[in-house]
């Protein structure tokens, strides 16, 4: 197998790095829209954003994987996708009429939660930042 590119490698490692920054971001605003019941229009809009980020993530781990890159714990082939999950089920869940606006906005809130969780975690099994 071939030797991945470092500009590879790099990007990604940036790249996880902002998505945890990202995340925080995100979870510390859905918990003002939670406490507010305002403020998620634009919230959603920038949970495709993140999710545009966390799929452009994917495609370069995958690359990495395919040019025989591995990560430091093999772990982070679960945490990957999962991490890229996370949002568009919260999302998904938060989408029935039956709750009341807060009540969807805690869905989104937890969902921006376990993104932050799950991108430190894969920070983490993926060999770290440094």
């Amino acid at each position: 197998m071939s030797r991945p590119p470092a500009g590879l490698i790099t990007a990604h490692r940036e790249l996880a790095v902002a998505i945890v920054l990202i995340a925080l971001f995100g979870a510390i605003w859905a918990g003002y829209v939670v406490s507010r019941v305002r403020g998620g229009r634009r919230l959603a809009i920038f949970g495709w954003v993140a999710t545009a980020a966390l799929v452009l993530q994917a495609l370069f781990g995958i690359v990495l994987a395919a040019a025989g890159a591995r990560p430091q714990d093999g772990l982070h082939f679960l945490l990957g996708p999962l991490t890229l999950l996370a949002l568009p089920a919260g999302r998904w869940l938060a989408r029935t009429e039956r709750w009341t606006a807060r009540t969807r906005a805690i869905v989104v809130a937890g969902a921006w939660l376990v993104t932050l969780g799950l991108s430190l975690r894969a920070v983490g099994t993926g060999g770290g930042v440094g």
